[in-house]
């Protein structure tokens, strides 16, 4: 998704837009990356700021970041896809909810990188996961 295309058609100014996105920098909620080609910066949304977004608009967020670490380990899924199928999550959310165990290193993942769609297989569950969560 381009967002400075979807602002603009919505029709928030462009200015708007980039005071929008320093804002949003300077609170620490994206980071900015710089545009190799000089048009449109991109940024990624930091995880602690999606986390924060998913505990507000999501109630039970947690039960269900819970269903995905059981899936994992107690049902052997590996597939980011087959976890966002199964626990009928938007493809981001499940995403996020495999970076953030990832980060906290509970598991590794392998990523592949197509045009539309991420591959992701889980290879590596910490024994740390695994106790706390087998046969739960």
């Amino acid at each position: 998704m381009n967002v400075f295309n979807e602002c603009k058609s919505l029709g928030i100014p462009e200015e708007e837009y980039f005071e929008s996105l320093e804002i949003l920098d300077g609170q620490g909620y994206i980071e900015a990356i710089k545009s190799l080609s000089g048009t449109h910066p991109e940024f990624e949304v930091l995880a602690s700021a999606m986390e924060e977004y998913l505990d507000q608009e999501f109630k039970d967020y947690d039960s269900i970041f819970e269903k995905v670490c059981f899936q994992i380990v107690n049902e052997g899924e590996i597939s980011n896809t087959n976890i966002q199928n199964s626990q009928n999550l938007p493809k981001r959310v499940a995403e996020h909810i495999l970076e953030i165990l990832e980060l906290y290193d509970q598991i590794k993942v392998s990523k592949t990188m197509g045009i539309e769609d991420h591959n992701w297989t889980i290879h590596y569950i910490s024994p740390e996961l695994k106790r706390r969560l087998q046969n739960n």
